[in-house]
């Protein structure tokens, strides 16, 4: 790969020219392509609103460097429904496109009717709980967690008997990984 490719705004389709690591260096952080293995960097070292991103070798200069900032304070308390009653489970299955860890492949999300969902960890002995909305066939996860980093936000598709489940970048970087779930009979 050549320095100076442009970043360019495009669907999500998870392939590895959409997927990006975070690395501790000196000040902060560089951003990283999974693809070219070249860092997130400004244009011309521009400071200017409007400034470019492209791919660049990486440096390590202050063009390259990010900051992840605290959000001020958590998010006000919210009413989430219980997990009980009836419920479909749906069991990993594959990963989605990069290979995750064992805890996830022995991980399951239980979606109850009442708009309750568990995110089972269950090698670990741990789940993470919230509420979610589904309208034909994408769902909308709400997190009872949270990051200083910023909200926890997930997106899935069920088609058939597949769930299929994209975590946003402040998970991702907490060790959250796509994944596909089957539906368990």
């Amino acid at each position: 790969m050549e320095d100076r490719a442009e970043l360019i705004q495009w669907q999500c389709h998870g392939g590895h020219n959409q997927q990006w690591r975070i690395e501790a260096v000196t000040g902060g952080y560089q951003v990283v392509a999974r693809h070219s293995g070249m860092c997130l960097n400004v244009r011309d070292e521009s400071t200017n609103d409007g400034g470019s991103l492209i791919q660049w070798s990486c440096h390590g200069g202050a063009n390259q460097t990010w900051l992840l900032r605290p959000s001020p304070s958590p998010p006000a308390p919210r009413d989430f429904p219980p997990p009980s009653g009836a419920s479909r489970t749906f069991s990993f299955d594959r990963q989605l496109s990069y290979p995750v860890s064992d805890y996830t492949k022995q991980s399951r999300f239980v979606l109850y009717d009442n708009g309750a969902f568990v995110l089972q960890y269950v090698v670990l002995g741990a789940e993470y709980r919230g509420r979610y909305t589904q309208t034909n066939g994408v769902i909308d996860f709400e997190w009872e967690g949270w990051s200083a980093a910023g909200p926890w936000g997930a997106a899935g598709i069920i088609n058939g008997d597949l769930l299929t489940v994209q975590y946003n970048l402040i998970m991702q970087l907490t060790d959250f990984e796509d994944g596909v779930y089957a539906l368990a009979r």
